[in-house]
């Protein structure tokens, strides 16, 4: 029975530090994502540098996390619930790398736009990355509390940035038409726009598996 005992002490605190290792890795992304559009908005070049070189310590947390959760599966080999969690929170792990590569992709788009000079419609970007970040904190939080019902939320806010993506792309895709402005800029804009999109179809994904890991259902293709 001690052993017993002891036995779930252990896997309740490697469960605990797998919990925390993606809630860090979390932080670091949403970090990342806001450095890379303040570097824009700011014109601060030093920050989008800053956001390229610590992708790496992103991808370390990835690695580190695959790892315990393998390790966890090994020693503890466990079910339901816990199993879910294992598996789920690698999964959001990758999500997480995943953002923090579009935070990278916005950091390099941004230096370019900025080394062609001033351009007043970058700050079209900051609405559409405020709806964005809001779905990413909403998605960790989730995580976090284990809600479903904050993890469900994401899919309506999702629709939204995506109706506000396209609405702004449309809008540039006309200006580049018309070549009115700086095209180059303009193209790099498009591709910045993208990559906040995708931000929120990873965070909708995030909650998908928030979803999984609480009832046992899968609605990733519902």
């Amino acid at each position: 029975m001690n052993q017993n005992r002891h036995t779930l002490r252990a896997f309740d605190a490697s469960l605990d530090s797998l919990r925390s290792e993606v809630l860090g890795m979390g932080a670091a992304v949403t970090m990342n994502l806001e450095r890379a559009v303040h570097g824009l908005l700011m014109e601060n070049m030093d920050e989008c540098n800053s956001v390229i070189a610590d992708d790496e310590t992103v991808d370390q947390y990835e690695k580190d996390i695959d790892v315990m959760a393998m390790s966890l599966m090994v020693r503890f080999n466990p079910v339901a619930t816990d199993l879910r969690m294992v598996i789920s929170s690698m999964n959001v792990a990758r999500s997480l790398e995943r953002i923090s590569d579009h935070a990278v992709n916005i950091a390099r788009r941004a230096r370019k736009i900025l080394r062609a000079g001033e351009n007043e419609k970058v700050k079209m970007v900051e609405p559409l990355y405020t709806m964005a970040a809001l779905e990413l904190r909403d998605a960790i939080t989730a995580y976090a509390d284990g809600s479903v019902e904050r993890a469900l939320g994401l899919h309506d806010k999702d629709a939204e940035l995506d109706r506000a993506q396209k609405k702004l792309a449309k809008g540039i895709s006309k200006l580049i038409e018309g070549q009115e402005g700086n095209v180059v800029q303009l193209i790099h804009l498009l591709f910045v726009l993208r990559s906040l999109e995708r931000v929120g179809d990873l965070a909708v994904n995030i909650g998908e598996e928030v979803v999984f890991i609480e009832s046992a259902e899968d609605i990733r293709h519902q």
